[in-house]
């Protein structure tokens, strides 16, 4: 019995410790999430950000990161319409160049949504976006796509690709840190306050909430 009890409590142990391992990494992504600690950024960094408009419009939230942060250095590779195969595009040249960066923003699947882009082409893109920015040695910080409930064109079928791409977004082991801007904004009930009045892009205030939440990871 001694023996039996042994044995169970022996493969009882290796099971909890292989479960540890495997799931190590996921808790400690939660936990810097939701208590705010884990990755550090400093005022002195070289940050590149791709996107839309989102992260087009000036002054938005890297703009107002930089006035809060005077030596940030911000360069942007973002254009008006912009999908993800056209952002994969831009980040692998710019990397190729040799470029680097301390920190990589990576914000985009709005326009894929209602260009009709399968999410699982939009979820692809991203993660090779991803691995680029790993490889290149940059903290990855993942931006979820703006919230589009107000827009005229939402529909279920949307909501289906945004909760999609925000269920990839949010589990990828690739990402140092979720921003979680699509839930900030209001989720499947967007708050009209932060959004401008065509539903789909946000105003002043909704960069701002944007920028409290990535600054957060700065050094004070």
């Amino acid at each position: 019995m001694n023996k039996y009890v042994k044995i169970v409590g022996s493969i009882l142990a290796f099971g909890l410790t292989v479960t540890a391992i495997v799931y190590r990494k996921e808790i400690y992504k939660g936990a810097k999430n939701l208590f705010g600690f884990g990755i550090i950024l400093s005022c002195n960094d070289n940050v590149l950000l791709v996107g839309d408009s989102t992260t087009n419009y000036n002054p938005g939230y890297a703009e107002m990161l930089q006035n809060t942060c005077v030596e940030l250095k911000i360069k942007k590779l973002t254009k008006v319409g912009a999908t993800t195969n056209w952002m994969l595009g831009q980040l692998k040249a710019e990397l190729d160049k040799g470029s680097k960066y301390d920190a990589i923003v990576i914000n985009g699947g709005v326009n894929d949504i209602y260009a009709g882009i399968p999410a699982a082409e939009t979820i692809a893109n991203l993660d090779s976006m991803y691995s680029l920015a790993a490889k290149s040695g940059a903290k990855l910080i993942a931006i979820t796509p703006v919230a589009s409930g107000l827009y005229t064109l939402y529909d279920a079928k949307k909501q289906a690709a945004h909760d999609s791409i925000n269920s990839f977004i949010k589990k990828s082991s690739k990402v140092d840190h979720v921003a979680d801007w699509y839930s900030i904004l209001g989720g499947k009930t967007p708050d009209k306050k932060l959004y401008a009045p065509d539903g789909l892009h946000p105003d002043a205030q909704g960069h701002e909430a944007l920028k409290n939440d990535l600054f957060k990871l700065f050094k004070p």
